[in-house]
């Protein structure tokens, strides 16, 4: 069936064809033994390892050799089928290389490898895919079979397929350049709070700012912040804390609070905050839930708010407390019969230890450590404006299938 995409590169006018893909590669699965893993040897990959298929679990070469009659080579694509499915990535090793029954290898018989693994990530490959999976197996599971009956479109010439590899590939590389500035500066960010805080025992981190040199001073939360209880309305927008990001910076709308999330109606025991207020929720702080409220609004009555004093810079807190070691403390602080019943009260929380610099010293620590965080989230939002311009040419540069 002739189709043609709706985006394409100049000079390229030629009808598509649908064809089984079993017709254009030969489909073949991994071993079906459980590995004796070796030491040294033959690398071994499993589904877990598709994006980079590289691992440290080796097999002997005589297993790679019993139990392998076809192996994978460069230009070959390797693809999962078990538990996750469809994705898919380029042999680009010549050296051997084993593979579990999770995969699925694709022999490429003259099609351009990169086009090729495009077109599996385009949605008319990957319905067919979930079309012939078995979805009641547990792990799900396509088997190899229905794999190679799967349809695909396919460029005519080998030079409109070179071109869209090409720019798929290329695409495909400033993500992964993205994501890894983006791993890199979290693990800058976590070196940073280890380095700029003191360790257990110490009064001074191993890393300051010129013209700092006081010691730090040790503090109960007590010390530093008073309970505030301040009937909220509804003129007020609701704030929430996270394990993951401390307390919104707005109101978070339906869609982002999930389906699961239910709000009560009666907004008459929520409590007034402040900026710089710390609110924690006393049955997830000993997992994170804490942080600084960056706008005024209200918040639920399982949360705590507390009022800082002239000791503290309200927002260097929300680093401060979010460390690990601050985390471990309020955990065992927490009082509960098991996890999930862990709560932590204020008469607790005025106890967690707290080391302080100058409040000066706590405003250059902090915006510092914003300055990290934003060029993260300049990262993040580049990543994902990447992904979402890849899905919408995957979309476009590939035919859909009637």
């Amino acid at each position: 069936m002739a189709q043609k995409p709706d985006i394409r590169f100049a000079g390229f006018n030629d009808d598509w064809e649908q064809r089984k893909l079993e017709d254009v590669v030969g489909v073949y699965d991994g071993t079906h033994q459980t590995p004796n893993y070796q030491d040294h040897g033959v690398m071994f990959v499993s589904v877990e390892d598709i994006q980079t298929l590289t691992s440290e679990k080796y097999i002997s070469e005589e297993d790679y050799e019993k139990n392998y009659s076809v192996v994978p080579e460069q230009g070959d694509i390797l693809m999962t089928r078990i538990g996750d499915i469809g994705t898919a990535s380029i042999v680009k090793s010549a050296e051997p290389l084993a593979y579990y029954v999770s995969l699925a290898l694709l022999k490429n018989k003259g099609m351009n490898s990169e086009f090729l693994k495009a077109n599996i990530s385009a949605p008319a490959f990957q319905n067919e895919l979930w079309l012939r999976t078995l979805h009641t197996a547990y792990p799900k599971k396509i088997n190899k079979d229905e794999i190679g009956k799967c349809m695909i479109s396919i460029a005519p010439s080998i030079e409109e397929q070179e071109a869209i590899g090409r720019y798929f590939e290329s695409l495909d590389n400033l993500i992964t350049l993205h994501q890894r500035k983006c791993d890199e500066m979290k693990e800058i960010k976590k070196s940073m709070l280890q380095k700029m805080f003191p360790k257990n025992r110490e009064k001074e981190p191993e890393i300051r700012f010129k013209g700092f040199s006081d010691t730090w001073t040790k503090y109960k939360l007590g010390d530093l912040y008073t309970e505030r209880n301040e009937r909220g309305n509804n003129s007020l927008q609701i704030l929430s804390v996270s394990i993951h990001s401390g307390v919104s910076d707005g109101e978070l709308n339906e869609e982002e609070l999930g389906k699961t999330v239910k709000r009560s109606e009666d907004k008459s025991t929520y409590k007034h905050v402040y900026t710089g207020d710390l609110i924690f929720n006393m049955m997830r702080a000993w997992q994170g839930a804490i942080g600084v409220a960056k706008c005024e609004g209200m918040i639920s009555p399982a949360y705590i708010s507390a009022v800082p004093n002239e000791k503290v810079y309200p927002l260097f807190m929300d680093y401060a407390l979010r460390r690990s070691e601050a985390i471990a403390e309020i955990n065992n602080l927490s009082y509960g019969i098991r996890d999930f019943r862990k709560r932590l009260y204020w008469n607790s929380f005025i106890h967690v230890n707290c080391m302080l610099p100058s409040v000066e010293e706590q405003k250059k620590i902090y915006k510092f450590l914003r300055c990290i965080d934003e060029y993260i989230s300049v990262l993040q939002r580049k990543c994902i404006e990447l992904k979402t311009l890849k899905k919408y040419l995957l979309q476009n540069m590939f035919c859909e299938h009637e």
